[in-house]
């Protein structure tokens, strides 16, 4: 490790939403050197001259964080890059960031689904350090961001071996929550993208969050669905689904004889609870309703993807893309008589 790497890392965030905001937030507060990219001038003169606020589980506070609207402003290396930007958008931002990677610079995707791959082409899967973010934020304003549950980090490197860099990523995410190191990041990964699959792609179609949504009759069994096709999918890819936050075995419950609806809505209701879910409204119904894109194609598209090419069918995940889609186009609407047509 060169003797640059053995001070205080530069830590640059990408993404000043939710989990941008917040990570920033805290490790500035901690004393860490960290910069923020915006996509705005007006929201990075905000971050800078007024700080982020934070609230909720994390604590409350105000503290103002170095930022830039364009990768382009910063000059430099950076040790450690935390792209915090939606699925959908990580495209440009990652050949930006190559600006300030050098062979020994680390980036970490903190995105909703498995972008691993993708990603890796972009920067080179050597630099790369995939996490699973495993606790909810929203954001209540510019610059203003409500933790709205505590969680942990899991980290872990694409070919599952660990070293330094990835030890100092782990070190980095654990001022902020607990953080372990996995040997199988895409099977933690794929644990959350079922959960997303479920709660936020519907919460996506019917408008509601995670709370009322279990509510309704049917959904239950509508989960069962999608779990179990991403439960075959998993299989057919030989990815060994990991408990999600540590606790929830989905391949487990999946597996178990007799009815699963009141299993599943129990185990669902207690994952809601625990990560601050309940009342939440979901990141891709909260992008519908500000008529951008979505993430879908890397929640339940990823599973349809990932099925075509080891010949599952996905049936229930597949209609789930093409409404969310539809509601995108302005073709179809958002509400609980969405439901039907996955019955």
């Amino acid at each position: 490790m060169s003797s640059r790497h053995s001070a205080a890392p530069r830590v640059v965030v990408v993404g000043a939403g939710s989990i941008g905001g917040a990570v920033a937030a805290v490790l500035r507060r901690n004393g860490v050197a960290v910069e923020i990219v915006t996509k705005r001038e007006s929201l990075a003169g905000k971050i800078r001259d007024f700080g982020i606020e934070i609230r909720g589980r994390l604590g409350e506070f105000t503290v103002a964080v170095p930022a830039v609207a364009s990768v382009a402003e910063l000059s430099g290396r950076a040790d450690m890059v935390l792209l915090a930007v939606k699925a959908q958008d990580m495209v440009e931002p990652a050949h930006q960031v190559l600006s300030l990677l050098d062979e020994q610079s680390v980036v970490v995707s903190l995105q909703n689904g498995i972008t691993l791959d993708s990603l890796g082409e972009i920067v080179g899967r050597g630099r790369l350090v995939g996490c699973v973010v495993g606790w909810n934020a929203i954001m209540e304003g510019e610059g203003s961001v409500r933790v709205a549950s505590k969680g942990s980090f899991v980290v872990g490197r694409p070919d599952g071996t660990s070293d330094p860099h990835l030890q100092r990523t782990q070190e980095l995410l654990s001022h902020i929550l607990p953080t372990r190191i996995t040997a199988n990041i895409y099977g933690a990964l794929y644990s959350k993208l079922m959960i997303n699959a479920c709660t936020n792609s519907v919460g996506a179609l019917t408008g509601l969050s995670m709370g009322p949504m279990l509510k309704q009759r049917g959904v239950p069994e509508i989960f069962r669905r999608i779990l179990r096709e991403a439960s075959e999918v998993a299989q057919a890819a030989g990815i060994e689904i990991e408990p999600y936050s540590g606790q929830f075995n989905l391949f487990r419950i999946l597996s178990a004889g007799g009815p699963l609806s009141s299993v599943l809505r129990g185990v669902l209701s207690l994952l809601a609870s625990s990560l601050g879910y309940g009342r939440v409204r979901m990141s891709t119904l909260q992008s519908l309703e500000r008529g951008r894109p979505t993430e879908i194609d890397w929640l339940n598209g990823y599973i349809v993807d990932l099925g075509h090419r080891h010949g599952v069918e996905t049936a229930v995940n597949r209609r789930v893309v093409e409404m969310v889609k539809e509601i995108e186009q302005g073709k179809r609407k958002i509400g609980t008589e969405n439901l039907a047509e996955l019955l």
